[in-house]
């Protein structure tokens, strides 16, 4: 039998053969004349294979050793001279083009599950890159709270609504720097925790890469810190009220809104042609959407682990990102929470004559044909006459320096301890 010695760089063509013994030694990174080849892999599968299968045919079947380096960036390359060596008929020169459209499915996650986690707030941190034109829906994720690599307006069609994302707003370079990315969520008593990198190959269009290297990152330095423990820590969200003393709202976290003095939370259970229906909650769930009463001013409302989810809600949260509504939406009127500017009156949701966007952490109405009609209303008023009137009373942390411990209660001289004045933690030593 006749046995081969065959050395391969990357740039170029196998040439030299000596009879050795049956392996082939094939350089995916290259340190050497007339070019290094270290940090980004220029070898495409078809040259891998249009060499390899060479190799095959000239009864080198023994033993392939390839020359990775730093494997990081040459997981792919390395992956296809597996797949290769294990079904060498199935990736021959004509058939090699296809193996990244295979290698990069239409969705795909890096990722690792952590269990036994202590109750409480964390922040899991990264260093990513994304290169020129590969940019489609790369972000770091821990469980449903995501970050995307790029900017808002990086993305259409291709943002996943099931998660609650937030933009890093990076811009893709040609030369793979790392930027830093992070995600703040909280983990429940005995809750598994799966933390990583998910992509694709969907652009921001909608459209779907074929082939090329579209959806690929460049990741490294995963932390995961804790911030608090849920029982040991209370936490609060800071809400502005505006001079209206109205607004919509809605929350990523479940808040307490009973223990606060002067700001009152609601829903909507029916609305009608004239009216909505508002009635009072005071432990509303995350993503819950809700309509705010108060004296203008700050308020410093308890985060809470769960609460309570309304069994009929008109009001639609739009806390995972603003929602561009259209005057109607699935055969229903769609309303926007509004009042006139002039003196704050005609508290109400108002109809849409074109297109509109929704903040995000507000909410609006989506109400019935049958209840509003089929040629739906301009506006549909509050029942603000049925409803306990807070006017009058001093608002909450409006600016005046005034104290309060971690429970919301208003002190007077405190005492050593953690103290909250003007939304901002303050420590008495």
């Amino acid at each position: 039998m006749t046995i081969l010695a065959i050395y391969v760089s990357c740039r170029m063509r196998l040439s030299r053969c000596a009879v050795v013994e049956a392996v082939v030694y094939y350089h995916f990174s290259y340190w050497g004349i007339p070019y290094d080849f270290l940090w980004l892999s220029t070898v495409s599968p078809t040259l891998t294979s249009f060499e390899m299968y060479k190799a095959y045919t000239q009864n080198c079947k023994d033993i392939w050793i390839f020359n990775v380096g730093d494997i990081k960036p040459q997981e792919s390359e390395l992956q296809f001279a597996l797949d290769m060596a294990w079904d060498v008929d199935q990736w021959t020169p004509e058939k090699a083009y296809g193996y990244t459209e295979e290698w990069a499915p239409e969705y795909f996650e890096l990722s690792q599950v952590i269990s036994g986690l202590q109750a409480g707030n964390y922040t899991l941190t990264c260093m990513m890159a994304v290169s020129n034109d590969m940019l489609t829906t790369q972000r770091l994720f821990a469980n449903d709270v995501s970050q995307y690599y790029g900017r808002e307006e990086d993305y259409d069609k291709n943002i996943d609504e099931s998660e609650t994302y937030t933009f890093a707003g990076w811009s893709t370079s040609s030369n793979y720097f790392l930027k830093p990315m992070s995600v703040t969520f909280n983990i429940e008593e005995n809750e598994e925790l799966t933390i990583g990198i998910r992509s694709s190959n969907k652009f921001s269009d909608g459209t779907f890469a074929v082939s090329g290297p579209a959806g690929w990152f460049k990741c490294d330095d995963f932390r995961l810190v804790m911030n608090y423990a849920l029982a040991d820590t209370l936490a609060f969200e800071e809400i502005l009220i505006g001079d209206a003393g109205w607004t919509s709202f809605s929350s990523d976290n479940a808040l307490d809104f009973g223990s606060v003095e002067g700001l009152k939370a609601y829903f909507v259970d029916a609305a009608s042609n004239s009216i909505a229906n508002l009635v009072e909650i005071t432990n509303p769930d995350a993503s819950v959407g809700l309509i705010l009463n108060g004296v203008p001013g700050s308020y410093m409302v308890q985060v809470m682990k769960d609460g309570e989810t309304p069994e009929t809600n008109l009001l639609v949260a739009t806390n995972k990102g603003e929602v561009m509504l259209q005057p109607t939406g699935d055969g229903n009127w769609v309303y926007a929470f509004g009042y006139k500017e002039s003196d704050y009156s005609d508290v109400g949701f108002y109809t849409l004559y074109e297109n509109r966007t929704i903040p995000k952490y507000h909410s609006y109405l989506n109400a019935e044909k049958d209840a509003i009609g089929n040629n739906g209303v301009n506006f549909i008023r509050i029942n603000t006459d049925e409803l306990t009137s807070i006017k009058g009373i001093a608002g909450v942390n409006d600016k005046d320096d005034v104290k309060y411990d971690l429970m919301g209660r208003k002190v007077g001289l405190p005492s050593k301890g953690v103290y909250i004045m003007n939304g901002e933690k303050m420590m008495v030593r």
